[in-house]
C-alpha cells in the first residue's frame, strides 16, 4: 500500500515545478540524468535541451527544458504550455520525456530553435529543399509567386488574397503552374524575403564604417506597445556611382517596459538581430522623440552615453519642430482669434453628414457658373480638411488653404441651412451662432495670414522626413525657412 501510494503522488507531480516536498518523492541520481541525455540524444536530440538542476551532490532535484526560456512568449499560446517547463519538472520519469518530446509544444520551441540557428533556410523549411532543384521553367513560375508574394506584403494585405490573386494572374495569361499558390506558401515566400533583406542590411551594416539607430514607439492592434527601430548608414555603393543615405528597417520589438532599463533591453534586442549590440563602436548616432524617458539624463539616452561617451543623441528635427510651433501659436491671435476653434468646429460640421456635403457641392458647381472665374481654387472635394493630425504643421495648412479656397461657398451653404424649416431648431440656433462668429473679418484675414506663415514651416517639416537627409541638407533648409518667415 504505501507503495502504490508513493508511485500515485510521483505521478500527481508531473506538472509540478521544483519544490522541496517534491524532492522526497523520487530520486534520481546526476549519473542516471547523463545517461538519459546520452542514450536518447539519437531519438530527441536532448542533448540541445534537457538540462537538470541537483538537489545535492548526486542527486537531481528536477528537469528542465531550455529551449522555453528562450521562446516563452512564442508558446504561451499553446494549449498544454505551463511554467513548470521553465522553472523545472520533479517528475523526474523517463515516460514524461519521452512523452514531452514527443508534444507538438516541444515540436514548435525546436523548429524555432532550429530556425534561429541554421545559416540557411534549407535546414528548416522543407520548401526551400523543394525550391532548391527546380528546373529553369518551374524556376520562373516560382519567381513569379514570390513577386505576387512581395506585392502582398508591401501592400499589407491579407495572406489569403494570394490564391485569387494568383487566379486573377492566370486569366491574363500568366502561367504560374498549380502548387504553391496558397497562404501558407505565401507566408513561407514572405518568410524568405524579410530573411534575404535582413541578411542584405547585416552584411551593409557591418560592412559600414559606421551607421545610427532611430527609435520610436506605439501600439499594435492589441494595445500592447511596440518599438520600431531603424538603421541608417552611407553607402559608396551606389548603382550611379554616388554616396547615398540609406535608412532601411530593423526590426519591431516588445518591450517589456516602457522605462529607461526597458527600453535599453528593447535596443540590446533590436542590435541583437545583426548579430551586434549596442557596445559597438560603429553605432554612432541615436534619434528618437524627446520624452523624458528617451531624453532624459536617467533616461534612455543617459544609460547609452554613459559607457559610449562617443555617441551623439538627436532629438527628431521635425517632432521637435511640430512642438516648438505647437506652443509658440497657444500665444497668438491663432488662439485667441479662434481660428484653430474655428478650423475644427467647422471640419465637424460636415464630417459624417453626407447630405450637407451633397448641398455643398450644389453650392459650390452654383457659384462657379456665376461668378464664371476661369481660375476658380481646384481641388479633390469641398468638405472641410482635418486640422488636427499626427503632422501638426502640414495638417494646419492642408486646412488653412482649403478654408481660403471654399470660404464663400461653406457660408452661403451654412445661411441656406440656418434659413432652411428643414433644419432641427437645436442645429439652427448652433449654426447661427457659428455664423455670427465666422462672418467677422478677423477669422478669414487670420487664416490667410497664418497660412502665409505655417506654409513656408510646412515645407521644411517635408524636409526633415526626408529619408535622403543629412545634417547640412537640414541647415540650409532651416536657414532657407527663416529667410521665407
Amino acid at each position: 500500500m504505501a507503495t502504490k501510494r508513493i508511485a500515485s503522488e510521483s505521478e500527481g507531480g508531473s506538472s509540478s515545478s521544483c519544490s522541496g516536498s517534491q524532492l522526497k518523492r523520487r530520486a534520481v541520481s546526476v549519473a542516471t540524468v547523463e545517461k538519459w541525455i546520452t542514450d536518447y540524444d539519437k531519438a530527441f536530440n536532448t542533448a540541445t535541451w534537457l538540462k537538470y538542476e541537483k538537489a545535492d551532490r548526486s542527486r537531481v532535484s528536477c528537469l528542465k527544458y531550455s529551449v522555453y526560456e528562450r521562446f516563452m512568449d512564442k508558446l504561451r499560446g499553446y494549449r498544454n504550455f505551463s511554467l513548470a517547463f521553465i522553472e523545472g519538472s520533479a517528475n523526474l520519469r523517463t515516460s514524461s520525456l519521452k512523452d514531452h518530446a514527443r508534444s507538438t509544444m516541444h515540436e514548435v520551441a525546436m523548429r524555432l530553435l532550429k530556425k534561429e540557428q541554421s545559416a540557411s533556410v534549407f535546414e528548416y523549411a522543407p520548401i526551400a529543399r523543394a525550391l532548391s532543384g527546380l528546373e529553369k521553367g518551374t524556376e520562373e513560375k516560382v519567381r513569379k509567386l514570390f513577386d505576387i508574394a512581395y506585392f502582398i506584403a508591401v501592400e499589407g494585405l491579407a495572406f489569403s488574397k494570394m490564391k485569387p490573386l494568383c487566379e486573377l494572374q492566370q486569366r491574363h495569361g500568366v502561367n504560374l503552374g498549380e502548387t504553391y499558390r496558397n497562404e501558407q506558401a505565401c507566408a513561407t515566400f514572405i518568410e524568405f524575403i524579410a530573411k534575404d533583406f535582413r541578411n542584405q542590411l547585416t552584411k551593409a551594416l557591418h560592412d559600414a564604417k559606421f551607421f545610427s539607430i532611430q527609435m520610436d514607439g506605439s501600439t499594435d492592434s492589441g494595445n500592447m506597445e511596440q518599438e520600431m527601430f531603424m538603421a541608417i548608414f552611407f553607402d559608396p555603393h551606389g548603382d550611379d556611382g554616388v554616396v547615398h543615405i540609406r535608412s532601411k528597417y530593423l526590426c519591431v520589438k516588445q518591450p517589456k517596459s516602457v522605462d529607461a532599463s526597458g527600453l535599453f533591453e528593447c535596443l540590446q534586442d533590436a542590435m541583437s538581430c545583426i548579430g551586434m549590440d549596442c557596445e559597438t563602436s560603429k553605432l554612432i548616432g541615436f534619434g528618437c522623440d524627446g520624452a523624458s524617458v528617451n531624453m532624459g539624463e536617467r533616461g534612455l539616452r543617459g544609460l547609452l552615453c554613459s559607457s559610449r561617451p562617443w555617441l551623439i543623441t538627436i532629438w527628431c528635427l521635425s517632432h521637435r519642430l511640430e512642438l516648438s510651433l505647437k506652443d509658440a501659436l497657444k500665444q497668438t491671435l491663432f488662439t485667441n482669434t479662434c481660428i484653430d476653434e474655428f478650423l475644427m468646429q467647422i471640419y465637424y460640421v460636415y464630417s459624417k453628414a453626407p447630405k450637407k456635403c451633397r448641398e455643398l457641392e450644389e453650392v459650390t458647381s452654383e457659384l462657379k457658373s456665376l461668378l464664371d472665374v476661369p481660375d476658380f481654387p481646384a481641388g479633390h472635394g469641398n468638405k472641410p480638411k482635418r486640422a488636427c493630425g499626427t503632422r501638426f504643421v502640414c495638417h494646419k495648412v492642408q486646412a488653412l488653404q482649403r478654408i481660403l479656397d471654399r470660404f464663400g461657398a461653406y457660408m452661403n451653404h451654412l445661411i441656406t441651412l440656418s434659413e432652411s424649416p428643414s433644419t432641427k431648431p437645436s442645429d439652427k440656433q448652433k449654426l447661427i451662432g457659428y455664423l455670427r462668429k465666422w462672418r467677422n473679418s478677423r477669422i478669414l484675414l487670420g487664416c490667410a495670414a497664418f497660412h502665409d506663415i505655417l506654409q513656408p514651416v510646412s515645407i521644411l517639416c517635408k524636409c526633415l522626413q526626408s529619408e535622403q537627409l543629412c545634417i547640412v541638407n537640414a541647415i540650409e533648409a532651416i536657414l532657407r525657412t527663416n529667410t521665407a518667415v
